[in-house]
């Protein structure tokens, strides 16, 4: 019924209805959202409780602007990417293509190659997928 595409090149993760009757479409669309809207706050959750214990390095982003630079440490390999600046967990977002397809991802042009090293996308997606199908199967009804 379900098949999740986990893409990291592209930076986005989909999930599309194989077969669905004309009367469930707009339950599908409402759970997309339901579920678009679930796997944002899980991964943006996971962003913010990742664990800096990876490498040690500096971060001067901000000396652009007059404000000095400071130490920080990477999250550990395979799990969330640490929150540093918070731009690559306010670009994670979803979209709802027609009633078949959705799409949850990443915005921010670098996340490719964190996601590499660190997979926010997977982890969110594979973490719990009995309360990912229960969310579509309460807005459809038909699973």
């Amino acid at each position: 019924m379900f098949n999740f595409k986990i893409d990291t090149n592209a930076r986005k993760v989909e999930v599309q209805i194989l077969a669905a009757p004309k009367n469930l479409q707009n339950g599908i669309r409402q759970g997309f959202y339901k579920l678009g809207k679930y796997l944002v706050k899980t991964a943006s959750d996971g962003i913010i409780k990742s664990p800096k214990i990876g490498n040690r390095y500096y971060y001067s982003g901000h000396e652009r602007r007059g404000k000095k630079g400071f130490w920080t440490k990477s999250g550990a390999v395979g799990a969330y990417p640490a929150n540093q600046t918070g731009f690559l967990r306010r670009s994670l977002g979803f979209n709802v293509i027609g009633n078949r397809k959705m799409e949850f991802g990443l915005k921010a042009k670098y996340a490719q190659y964190v996601e590499k090293a660190r997979p926010a996308l997977k982890l969110t997606v594979l973490n719990d997928l009995a309360h990912q199908y229960k969310i579509m199967r309460d807005a459809s009804n038909i699973m």
